[in-house]
């Protein structure tokens, strides 16, 4: 198994560093976007904002942990702003991209407690982790949900502002390159 503290060449713990881009791949996008384009609704499904939302909350969730003492990604606050103005949600993720950078090699081995109701109407389930288990985690939510803003995106004809690697994670990426380079 890899060293989670292993750095990425540029100071940073590779946990840290893989959450700093998947929020700077929402910036980006978000930046992209227009504010009609951000509130767009595909029929069944969540708008780009509905997504963001979400991941952003479930980024705030793991970062305010040492506050809360637990990460409860199902019962942390919603903010409909968040989803509604893409300006507003932004400058949040400008906020979360701060709070990562702060985080040393020392705090990923740091114990958290996460919180979770596996079914509708049950009762929380409480389980031992470490930070840097939730930060892969919160990345990984990040990119899947990065994938489903594409086809959103794509689905409404905009989808050509998403570099097709967008919303792959590394190892995906580069067997999508395999395969389409003959591998």
């Amino acid at each position: 198994m890899d060293d989670p503290s292993t750095h990425d060449g540029r100071g940073f713990a590779a946990p840290v560093f893989g959450c700093h881009v998947v929020v700077r791949r929402y910036q980006l996008l978000l930046a992209s976007l227009s504010d009609e384009d951000y509130g767009r609704v595909r029929a069944g499904t969540a708008s780009v904002g509905e997504h963001v939302r979400h991941t952003i909350e479930h980024f705030t969730a793991l970062i305010d942990e040492p506050r809360a003492g637990v990460v409860r990604y199902d019962a942390r606050p919603r903010s409909r702003i968040l989803e509604e103005d893409r300006r507003r949600a932004i400058a949040v993720l400008r906020r979360v991209e701060a709070q990562l950078l702060r985080h040393n090699r020392d705090d990923l081995w740091r114990p958290v407690s996460v919180e979770l109701v596996p079914f509708p109407n049950g009762a929380p389930l409480r389980s031992q982790s470490s930070f840097a288990r939730e930060l892969m985690f919160v990345a990984s939510h990040g990119i899947h949900h990065l994938a489903l803003i594409a086809e959103i995106l794509e689905a409404h004809g905009i989808g050509g502002r998403v570099p097709d690697h967008f919303s792959f994670a590394t190892p995906a990426r580069k067997a999508a390159e395999s395969v389409g380079a003959g591998g």
